[in-house]
């Protein structure tokens, strides 16, 4: 990173008023204590409304936030979502604790203003190192305490973190809020896909259509492989399809993996997707939605998607695939979720699910109408995606002009940071206790 003669960049843990800490795990939702869910962490803020109950132990004052502490996301499943962060802005009127799935952040406000702070963290510098260093498990993305600790913040003299905080503000104001709009017209175009969908497929009632098991109708109802391949790549023999491939207008290819022959052989010799089949989520946030395979050639599947082969004879895959992401249909199978850490809908609950059977000329039918409505909106979301990742290239692009000291004046009269961190060094080294010497034996003769 390019940064004035004035600034300094050192890792996070240098900055800190105390040490990192990670939450509790506060049981069920039972308990006298307020606890923060991830879905706290918005717009670089802690919304206190976004709590459950809890109980923590005896020594509970310790996972209190206190305003001025910033909250870090150490993991929730997505890559996008580790490293989230907010600032609690202003002191709780009651006690509110972080969970353990957040790592609390103390900033000595003598080093960094939390604005200041907060904008970094934003920042694509700080973005791609989180990235760097987050671990997978089992498709589990996470970031320790000590990766935290080592993430290196560009500082700048103090009083022109403050310059920088105010200017970024006023700037990104602008941007958050036209953002904000585009946001409201993404849900609502998701709010018209679902009406289109419930209009057309609630009229079960009134035409008393047949409700049959879901594997009565298909040849398969299975899953994928249970063993994430070692072996993958960005390119090679055969796709590798997970759920983060699996969208309701078809698959996403624009971030997929690959394995070599051999592991699709052994992959695909258990579960053999074709054209035609639907896919559908069951493992994860986005368990529930379906769509249908438009692909030609042979790929592998993993786990967190079912395969379902529809008995083509009696069962349109395109009317099975509306039906799934209607809202009954994706109330009635989320409502059969299990776990906790993961929410997964087991696959003996999606063969036994219950599914509207019309008959087939009606079912293509519906499909063609239901089709006919959504045609528009593909073109519509596309445009409200492009503004969205417009907007986010701008907001970048304020921060890396800001942290590289060119959206605010320098003051040659500022304190350089090195000279600020030098003296923080200096203080919490004096403020250490003393080591401790050990008794010296006894010598000499008696």
């Amino acid at each position: 990173m390019d940064i004035p003669a004035s600034w300094s960049v050192v890792p996070l843990e240098d900055l800190l008023a105390e040490p990192l800490a990670n939450g509790r795990s506060a049981g069920n939702e039972t308990g006298e204590h307020r606890i923060l869910r991830l879905t706290a962490l918005r717009n670089s803020k802690v919304d206190y409304t976004q709590t459950r109950l809890g109980s923590l132990p005896p020594n509970s004052e310790m996972f209190r936030v206190r305003a001025g502490d910033a909250l870090v996301a150490r993991g929730n499943g997505s890559l996008k979502l580790v490293g989230r962060a907010g600032i609690v802005d202003r002191e709780p009127a009651e006690a509110v604790h972080f969970p353990d799935t957040m790592i609390r952040v103390r900033i000595n406000p003598s080093a960094l203003s939390s604005s200041f702070f907060m904008q970094v963290w934003d920042s694509f510098f700080v973005r791609r190192q989180i990235e760097a260093t987050a671990r997978t498990t089992a498709g589990i993305y996470k970031i320790s305490q000590a990766d935290i600790g080592k993430v290196m913040i560009p500082v700048a003299p103090l009083a022109e973190q403050e310059r920088i905080a105010r200017a970024c503000e006023a700037q990104l104001s602008r941007i958050d809020f036209g953002r904000a709009i585009l946001i409201r017209a993404k849900a609502m175009l998701e709010r018209y896909h679902h009406s289109v969908l419930a209009a057309q497929l609630e009229r079960e009632s009134s035409l008393s259509w047949n409700s049959v098991r879901l594997a009565d109708v298909c040849t398969a109802v299975q899953d994928g492989t249970h063993f994430s391949p070692k072996e993958q790549s960005n390119s090679g023999d055969y796709l590798y399809i997970t759920a983060k491939n699996i969208k309701e207008c078809g698959l996403d290819l624009s971030d997929v993996t690959y394995v070599p022959t051999h592991v699709h052989r052994s992959i695909y010799s258990r579960c053999n997707p074709e054209k035609g089949d639907v896919l559908y989520i069951k493992d994860g946030v986005t368990a529930g939605t379906a769509t249908v395979n438009s692909l030609e050639e042979e790929f592998s599947l993993l786990s967190s998607v079912a395969l379902i082969k529809p008995r083509r004879d009696i069962l349109d895959p395109h009317f099975l695939k509306h039906y799934l992401n209607s809202p009954n249909g994706y109330r009635d199978m989320t409502g059969k979720m299990s776990g906790t850490a993961i929410r997964r809908i087991i696959l003996e609950e999606i063969r036994n699910a219950e599914i509207p059977l019309p008959p087939l000329d009606e079912q293509n039918q519906i499909v063609q109408e239901v089709e006919q409505r959504l045609t528009v909106l593909p073109s519509l979301e596309q445009a409200v995606v492009r503004s969205l990742r417009k907007a986010e290239s701008l907001r970048q692009a304020i921060l890396k002009k800001a942290f590289a000291g060119r959206l605010v004046p320098q003051d040659p009269n500022d304190e350089p940071a090195s000279v600020l961190l030098d003296r923080i060094r200096q203080e919490r080294a004096a403020q250490a206790p003393a080591p401790r010497r050990s008794p010296r034996k006894s010598g000499g003769k008696s």
